[in-house]
């Protein structure tokens, strides 16, 4: 019965990393494919509580508008000034990602192959492959 909890509990956990990853990605993936590149400058870097730094860029969109919107991930060479690209949602230009590797698909694929980890071990536990005392 040990082993039966286990496994359900590592199933669900793990599942829930996997699903959650996948979507990311899919969002992060639609917005490169329909998303407008554009040209945005660095012009501050906001800081948290835990250390963290995010890089708050100003663009100008399609229609002319300009946009200053903090990055949710950093790519961890922004400096002030530094220019990079941004991939935008036509209908939000708030909602963008940065086009580096870094900033657009390591968290989902971090959270993809941790819940597709935890899923294998859960059902190893689940069909008796992993030893559970």
């Amino acid at each position: 019965m040990k082993g039966v909890c286990a496994g359900l509990f590592a199933s669900g956990v793990s599942g829930v990393f996997l699903l959650l990853g996948l979507l990311i990605a899919m969002k992060s993936l639609h917005l490169v494919r329909r998303g407008v590149r554009a040209d945005a400058i660095v012009v501050d870097i906001e800081s948290d509580s835990d250390g963290g730094s995010y890089p708050v860029v100003e663009f100008v969109d399609q229609s002319g508008a300009s946009h200053r919107v903090t990055l949710s991930v950093s790519g961890g060479g922004e400096r002030l000034g530094t220019s990079t690209t941004i991939i935008y949602a036509v209908d939000d230009p708030t909602y963008l990602i940065g086009t580096s590797f870094s900033q657009a698909w390591v968290f989902p694929v971090v959270l993809v192959l941790l819940g597709g980890v935890g899923v294998t071990l859960g059902v190893g536990i689940l069909f008796g492959g992993v030893p559970v005392d």
